[in-house]
């Protein structure tokens, strides 16, 4: 069976902020990709956003690397 690093472990990033940093663009560019594309990935209470890293992935056509 094949080791996770720590990062592929993580299930959930928060803010708009954090969405940035996993997808390595700006904050404006992760609000942008979030309102056009992410429909559905994420969830929200207020001003906390909540998403879901293996459905962004899955929605963006990301694939984890390995190795």
């Amino acid at each position: 069976m094949k080791e996770q690093t720590e990062k592929d472990q993580t299930k959930y990033v928060y803010g708009l902020q954090g969405l940035a940093e996993l997808l390595k663009c700006s904050h404006p560019t992760a609000h942008t990709i979030k309102k056009d594309k992410l429909e559905g990935t994420y969830m929200q209470s207020g001003k906390t956003i909540v998403f879901d890293v293996a459905l962004v992935r899955e929605r963006l056509g990301i694939v984890a690397r390995q190795g």
